[in-house]
């Protein structure tokens, strides 16, 4: 700017106004403002200069109406004069002084400055950055005072109360200006502070928090949190992008955790520990522990090596270090690659005040504003609207990772905040904690961010990450990336909490989109591109690209162990003919695009798809250019495959630049690498991609720093690492050497399993293929005319460069008419006088195709196409071992041959306008037949073989086992009738049981109250101990006897009912008690059912079956025995009573148990029934049956009772108890 021009600027500026004192009194330095006669017309014109003056970088005008303080000594007092605007005048000069506010607050936009500097190769259009940033601090800081925010906004609410159909486009300038102004104000950065800085420099580190105070006071942020929330409303959309910059600039430089409490009530000042950290590393760096006063001077010492060498170091602190450090320091470091300074943030001081006030911004625009902004702005995206500017991007894009985060971290304080209160509250307490906890956090549950959980939303992130991946790297938009990677590792991490939570439908929105995520291949493949590609990006790009890949990992193994299988869709480029990648190369010179197969059909197969009527367009039709150059086919997706691609030496080189500053990372960022490393080392069996020297270097000073952070993960996997290459280097001592070269996947596989063992594996797999390609066989429609199948077949192997065979099989068919020539006729004269010797086919033998190079030998067998145009052309096929062979037959005519080779000819002569069409789609595979039952069990004599049967084994029981579809329905209606019997039986047992325990004790507390008042007498009248005690014994055995007398009177009025048996439980009871109980089971059931079957193996067994499977009740014969023993004649007697009484009395147990009955325990309601039913029949001839149940817990194994009376074991009777029990048998049988 000149100066006539500058000195016009300035008494422009003068014209405005000034101050002037309030009286002539020289005590009283009161000021005010007065306007000058021209102000409104001097706002104009300043107006004008900036305009005239706006050029990029540096505007000179308002450089310097900074520099004169326009704003703070003019513009606002004249705006506050005219306050509150309540004419047009007043209202115009207001608006005047606005327009001047926001160009002179319009934020610095530091990467447009940068690529003009690159642009121009010059810095001094930026003018002095440091200089207007300060300038512009000043105008935040007046803008502070009371009222001047205010006066804006009332000038901006008037038009917004009009609605929308009739504002005016001044109303909406008016809107913009004001929002704008609000917009420039939040986005100026304070100014950082120091623990030793002034306190005017700590004031200029928070005034963000006190505009932001000021914004709560005059209700501005209530109008943005009103736009945010009304931003899908057509007439305030337009409002969305100032809206989007505002809550950014609010935000960013803001740690999320900051904003949370902890359960303790505190918010977490990380910029307090950052400082108390660095004190403490300078402290360190400082102390001089451990030196004497000697070593601030210089120092000399001698190092003697093993071979006898000396070498003298001069060093400074050479006593206090090691050798090897010494000489390190000798050696010239190698320059590393200089990384992109990380972008200008720098985080903002906030006070508990500010923090909690954020907080509470936060969660309301989360509440009320996030779902309806994003909606919006999304929309914008899609449609490309040109006010969603570049910009943007990374605004949307950090302002969304802030809030998913925000809203996690507020859910996790909230339950951990239950949880801590609910340990020390009473019932009462307990029930309104709960009440307020589910309040709440179904206020902030998930459904606040339903907006962005959807697919489109993260394909949009994806879509911007791979633009910006497929331009050069330095054009690409480095700090962009870097806020979509936080954005998506935030998105992964709601994802896998919605994955976890109670509410089904969070669960089915994860699955959904977790489902799409992961189904493209492709977009997998991009993370692992990320990771491959880093260069030279900031330490920030960095770090967010490990943390992203580590949420990626863990979130994708979850979700793929919790389903069966999942499918991916993998895409592949066809491969394209020399033809079509000439046309490409011309098209892109001469800027068109190449479309591969966009010409028509060609004449045979047009009428040939006419004629069949297909209208395929998949296998016959045209196919689109997409269909053409890519391949798409679903794959079942493997965590372990796609994990495996990471054992890659750029992913490690990429990891090792991450941990080459290690010294300032904290113990969850190496716990990122260490993960990764595990997986690669531990899961993917790859150590051998960590084995070079940089990278041993780098683990070997984590090791010797000795840091806190890195104990807990890091050093354990280094000292693994090292453990197996010191374990190789034995086995493979020339690792040593290939640490200095570079980790290629056969490298590291040959030092993993060896390098015979890896090319064995390599010859394995290439002759799996080689043998799946010679065992496809491929074929063309039959249906077609042989000239076009074989015209297809030539056309096919063209299309896959391929024409030197289609060459190669002309020449071999122009020779085999030659040679025919030579069998049939010996000269030319023999056959013009019998012109029958070219059809002769007496001395015509097989002509053998013989491959004159080994790349033809190969591509009989790799090439099915080549080998479908042998077959299509009648040649005979021969498999000689492994490989295989073609020969022309004798039988096929001369003339067929060289109706061939013009056939082959003729279409090489029109390839070139053949080529449009692909010919490939037209062959197919042919399917291998399955051999039929007569072929398949021929010897290769011809004789049919005969399957051997096997012998089917013979089951003793199979007599007695009836298999009939027809009576199950009256079978299971009798097992039904019979489980209902079994059901009241043991209900009765265990009612009468019940009873009669309950009259036992009740009998036994009588006896003992009987016995202690009779004990008591006794005592009374004898006052000496002995005959006390004496008398006491006689009671005691009196007492006993009669108990005795009185329980065998009961037995035989009660008709020999059952007591209580007095025995041990089984917890208690010694080892001879359980075996003598096991061998009582024994004999008691060999008394009672046992000794039926002693004659009959097979009968034995299948009882034994039945018996040990627990279904001994629900077998015929056992219902069959049951009946017959329950079955009672008008005397009540059993037919089974009646034929034991009749064969020599009751049933016993070959033991004595000196004719004591065996009662029954009573039932345990708690304890399960076994179903073990024993009857005992009474000795006299009248008397009931007693049917005992048993608890399935008792060890004894007891399934019988012995009931009183004489044992039949002692009678002669005994001797013939196998006939009589043969003869029982036999009747039942009978029966049966």
């Amino acid at each position: 700017m000149d100066p006539d021009t500058e000195s016009l600027l300035v008494s422009t500026c003068l014209a405005l106004g000034g101050y002037e004192d309030v009286s002539e009194d020289m005590d009283d330095e009161r000021q005010v403002y007065i306007m000058g006669d021209e102000c409104l017309e001097c706002l104009k014109d300043i107006k004008k200069f900036i305009k005239y003056y706006d050029e990029p970088g540096d505007n000179v005008v308002l450089s310097f109406l900074g520099k004169m303080g326009i704003l703070e000594k003019d513009l606002i007092p004249i705006m506050m004069l005219n306050s509150p605007a309540d004419n047009p005048t007043r209202e115009r000069i207001v608006l005047a002084c606005v327009e001047l506010m926001v160009p002179m607050t319009w934020p610095i936009d530091y990467k447009e400055l940068q690529e003009l500097v690159i642009r121009e190769e010059d810095d001094t259009f930026v003018g002095n950055l440091h200089q207007r940033l300060e300038i512009m601090r000043e105008y935040k800081r007046a803008f502070l005072q009371p009222g001047v925010l205010g006066s804006v906004f009332a000038v901006m609410l008037r038009p917004l109360e009009v609605e929308h159909r009739m504002r005016t486009t001044r109303d909406q300038a008016v809107i913009r200006l004001g929002l704008s102004l609000f917009r420039n104000l939040v986005a100026i950065p304070d100014a950082e502070s120091s623990i030793r800085g002034t306190m005017a420099q700590f004031i200029s580190s928070i005034m963000q928090e006190e505009l932001l105070e000021r914004f709560q006071q005059e209700n501005i942020m209530a109008l943005f949190i009103t736009l945010a929330s009304c931003a899908t409303d057509m007439q305030l959309s337009e409002w969305n992008t100032i809206t989007l910059e505002t809550f950014y600039h609010i935000f960013a430089g803001i740690d999320a955790e900051e904003l949370i409490p902890t359960i303790s009530g505190r918010m977490k000042n990380s910029q307090l520990q950052d400082l108390l950290k660095k004190e403490e590393k300078e402290k360190k760096s400082q102390s001089t522990a451990g030196r004497k006063r000697h070593d601030r001077f210089g120092t000399t010492g001698e190092v003697r090596l093993q071979d006898g060498t000396r070498m003298v170091l001069h060093q400074k602190g050479a006593l206090f270090s090691s050798f090897e450090t010494q000489l390190d320091t000798v050696k010239k470091a190698k320059a590393k690659a200089k990384r992109y300074k990380d972008p200008n943030e720098p985080k903002k001081n906030l006070s508990r005040s500010g923090s909690s006030m954020l907080k509470n911004l936060a969660l309301t625009f989360l509440e009320s504003g996030f779902n309806p902004l994003f909606t919006s702005l999304r929309r914008d995206i899609e449609a490309g609207r040109e006010k969603f500017k570049d910009h943007h991007r990374a605004q949307y894009h950090y302002l969304m990772g802030f809030m998913l985060n925000v809203q996690r971290l507020y859910s996790d304080y909230l339950t951990r905040q239950f949880q801590a209160e609910k340990k020390d509250a009473s019932n009462r307490q307990l029930a309104v904690l709960e009440a307020e906890y589910k309040k709440n956090f179904e206020q902030y549950d998930l459904g606040l961010i339903a907006a962005v959980i959807e697919v489109s939303c993260v394909f949009q992130i994806i879509i911007f990450i791979r633009g910006q991946l497929d331009v050069k790297i330095k054009d690409r938009k480095n700090d962009d990336i870097t806020a979509a990677m936080n954005c998506l590792q935030e998105l992964f991490m709601t994802l896998y909490a919605m994955s976890k939570s109670p509410v089904e439908d969070y669960r089915d929105a994860s699955d959904i989109v977790q489902n799409n995520l992961y189904y493209e291949d492709a977009t997998l493949e991009l993370f692992l591109d990320l990771t491959k590609t880093y260069t030279r990006q900031s330490t920030k790009y960095l770090n967010a690209l490990v943390k992203m890949i580590h949420v990626l990992l863990k979130t994708l193994e979850a979700y793929s162990n919790s389903k069966s299988h999942i499918y991916i869709r993998k895409t592949r480029a066809k491969v394209k003919s020399r033809k079509d990648a000439k046309e490409a190369e011309e098209a892109a010179k001469n800027g068109e695009q190449a479309i591969p197969g966009d010409g028509s059909l060609a004449e045979p197969d047009e009428q040939a798809d006419q004629e069949d009527g297909d209208t395929n367009g998949e296998e016959r039709g045209n196919p689109t250019a997409d269909d053409q150059s890519r391949i798409s086919r679903d794959h079942k997706f493997v965590f372990s495959e796609f994990e495996r691609r990471f054992a890659n030496e750029n992913v490690v080189n990429t990891y090792c630049a991450f941990l080459e500053n290690f010294m300032n990372l904290d113990e969850t960022q190496l716990h990122w690498a260490a993960s990764l490393f595990h997986r690669i080392a531990v899961n993917c069996r790859n150590n051998a991609v960590f084995y070079k020297a940089s990278t041993l270097h780098l683990f070997h000073q984590i090791l010797q720093s000795n840091k806190e952070n890195a104990k807990r993960d890091m050093m354990p996997f280094i000292s693994y690492l090292l453990h197996q290459f010191f374990k190789k280097m034995q086995e493979y001592p020339q690792l040593i050497v290939d640490v200095f070269f570079q980790r290629t996947s056969k490298s590291c596989l040959e030092i993993n399993v060896g390098r015979e063992e890896a090319e064995r594996g390599q010859r394995i797999v290439e002759e799996k293929k080689e043998k799946k390609m010679m065992a496809t066989e491929l074929q063309v429609d039959p249906n077609r005319p042989e000239s076009e199948q074989i015209k297809i077949a030539v056309m096919a192997l063209i299309a896959e460069d391929e024409q030197d065979l289609v060459e190669w099989t002309v020449h071999i068919l122009k020779e085999a008419v030659a040679k025919r020539h030579l069998m049939a006729f010996r000269s030319e004269s023999e056959l013009a006088e019998n012109p029958d010797l070219m059809y002769s086919v007496e001395n015509v033998e097989d002509i053998p195709i013989v491959p004159d190079n080994p790349a033809r030998l190969q591509s009989l067998k790799m090439i099915p196409r080549f080998r479908l145009l042998l077959k299509l052309l009648k040649f005979v096929k021969e498999d000689v071992g492994d490989s295989i062979a073609y020969k022309i037959p004798k039988d096929l005519p001369t003339d067929t041959i060289s109706e061939y080779h013009d056939m082959i000819d003729a279409v090489l002569k029109e390839a070139d306008t053949l080529e449009h069409y692909d010919y490939s789609a037209l062959i197919s595979t042919l399917s291998k037949p399955r051999k039929s039952s007569s072929t398949q069990n021929r010897r290769p004599g011809g004789e049919r073989q005969v399957a051997k049967v096997k012998d089917v084994p013979v089951y003793h029981s199979a007599e007695y086992i009836v298999d009939s579809e027809d009576e199950d329905e009256a079978y299971f209606a009798a097992e039904a009738k019979l489980r209902d019997k079994v059901r009241v039986d043991f209900t009765e047992a265990e009612e009468r049981q019940r009873r009669m325990a309950e009259k036992n004790a009740k009998d036994k507390r009588q006896k003992q109250m009987a016995l202690l008042m009779s004990k008591k007498k006794v005592d009374q009248k004898n006052g000496d101990s002995e005959s006390g005690n004496g008398a006491a014994a006689a009671v005691v055995s009196l007492t006993d006897s009669e108990d005795e007398s009185e329980d065998e009177s009961e037995d035989e009025k009660t008709d020999q009912a059952p007591q209580q048996e007095s025995r041990q439980s089984p917890q208690r009871r010694s080892k001879s008690d359980v075996e003598s109980d096991d061998d009582e089971g024994d004999d008691v059931e060999d008394s009672e059912d046992d000794d039926l079957l002693e004659e009959s193996d097979s009968e034995a067994e299948l009882y034994d079956a039945l018996e040990k499977s627990g279904n001994l009740f629900k077998s015929p014969w056992n219902q069959r025995r049951s009946d017959w023993m329950e079955d009672e004649d008008s005397d009540g007697t059993s037919e089974y009573e009646k034929w034991v009484l009749a064969n020599g009395g009751s049933g016993g147990s070959d033991d004595e148990d000196e004719g004591d009955s065996h009662a029954t325990l009573p039932l345990s309601s708690t304890q399960p029934l076994s179903l073990t039913q024993t009857q005992t029949p009474t000795a006299q001839a009248g008397g009931k049956r007693r049917i005992f149940l048993e608890d399935s817990d008792d060890d004894g194994g007891n399934t019988g009772d012995v009931g009183k009376g004489d044992s039949p074991h002692n009678s002669q009777e005994m001797d013939d108890r196998p006939a009589r029990k043969k003869a029982a048998l036999k009747d039942y049988t009978d029966d049966e």
